[in-house]
């Protein structure tokens, strides 16, 4: 699991045995009492509305020193060591695996770049922002898609994308292409909001629902046949109840973002 060290500005890694990144170094995470719930807190440290996790390292309690060791304010940095959440360097958690894996899998549930007409000069403040952000998230899916097909084999799925992108590259008789929403409901779910407001019972089962039915279609058509099972297994949705007609009723009905 991911986050963004803010006093080195890399992305931090929570490993089963070794957490940090290249720059603080790597401690054993069993030693220091990392639990997988101090992970999920620091992914929740959303940028500027949660302060970021105060985590102090020593010198001595490092497994492996990280490049900045040469620097001379190195121990009082390690001591002010600030995490946030991952998706501040890398919405995708990319870092830690592209490099070493034959096989990455990304689901994106990223919110879609919504455009604007401009709203004055507080308004731009958070806009230059998201167009930093956009850009880099764009840049790093060039990256992992440029690189498929060399090292690594990616498949990529995103929340605003539809089964029937992949049409082209599955059987007619696909379910996820029978079972999936159309292009235009699969736009009006991918701008669904990504704040911290709850979702109702009913946008869950459609979410479940679409992220099924797009990453069944994903691997159905990008994953390698050294990879795939000698039968493809059967298709079924999670929430059947929620079909296209009901689906829109409720999206429509939803907190989008405009």
């Amino acid at each position: 699991m991911c986050a963004t060290d803010l006093t080195f500005g890399v992305n931090w890694t929570f490993s089963r045995t070794l957490s940090g990144d290249y720059q603080a170094g790597y401690v054993e995470s069993l030693r220091l009492e990392m639990p997988l719930s101090l992970a999920a807190a620091t992914s929740a440290c959303f940028p500027p509305v949660f302060a970021p996790l105060h985590l102090p390292l020593r010198r001595p309690a490092l497994k492996r020193a990280g490049k900045a060791a040469r620097d001379p304010r190195y121990a009082a940095l390690l001591a002010d060591l600030r995490l946030n959440d991952g998706g501040n360097y890398d919405n995708m958690g990319l870092e830690p695996i592209w490099k070493a894996h034959e096989l990455v899998l990304v689901s994106d549930g990223g919110s879609s770049f919504d455009f604007w007409a401009d709203k004055g000069p507080l308004w731009r403040l958070s806009r230059y922002v998201s167009v930093l952000d956009a850009q880099s998230r764009a840049l790093r899916r060039r990256w992992l898609m440029a690189g498929s097909g060399g090292a690594y084999t990616a498949v990529y799925w995103s929340v605003d994308g539809s089964a029937h992108t992949y049409a082209h590259r599955l059987p007619k008789e696909a379910a996820c292409l029978a079972l999936g929403y159309s292009p235009q409901l699969s736009a009006l779910i991918g701008r669904i909001r990504t704040d911290l407001n709850r979702f109702s019972p009913q946008e869950q089962a459609i979410l479940m629902n679409h992220g099924y039915t797009v990453s069944d279609a994903a691997l159905q058509a990008y994953l390698p046949a050294s990879q795939r099972p000698a039968v493809w297994p059967d298709f079924r949705l999670p929430a059947p109840e929620f079909t296209e007609a009901e689906a829109r009723a409720v999206v429509q009905g939803s907190r989008l973002k405009r």
